[in-house]
């Protein structure tokens, strides 16, 4: 019988809005993550949220707002994500990562 294995959940959280190099950065993270082989990755546009500046982002009136929050979330090995992190230290200028272990059971 399969059983939970350890790993670790890399998250980012950054704005819909915030770029890296004139390109959107979470499709700029998940190019990097999809190059550095890591097992995979989603963005997760929030439909609420504020950051430490306490300014109010939501969908509800949706084109008087934008810069919506966006988690991407990483699943790996830590080894496979140090690559990544190093990576996001090094250009992030916004926004903020957890790093946490976790146990996954995978169905297929």
């Amino acid at each position: 019988m399969k059983e939970f294995k350890k790993k670790f959940k890399l998250s980012i959280y950054i704005g819909e809005d915030d770029q890296l190099k004139g390109e959107s950065l979470y499709q700029k993270i998940l190019s990097k993550a999809k190059d550095l082989n890591i097992s995979g990755a989603t963005a997760i546009r929030g439909v609420m949220g504020f950051g430490k500046n306490k300014h109010m982002h939501s969908s509800k009136f949706i084109r008087l707002f934008s810069n919506m929050p966006v988690i991407i979330e990483i699943i790996d090995e830590k080894d496979s994500l140090q690559p990544l992190i190093t990576y996001l230290k090094t250009n992030l200028k916004t926004g903020f990562l957890t790093l946490e272990e976790i146990q996954t059971y995978s169905f297929d």
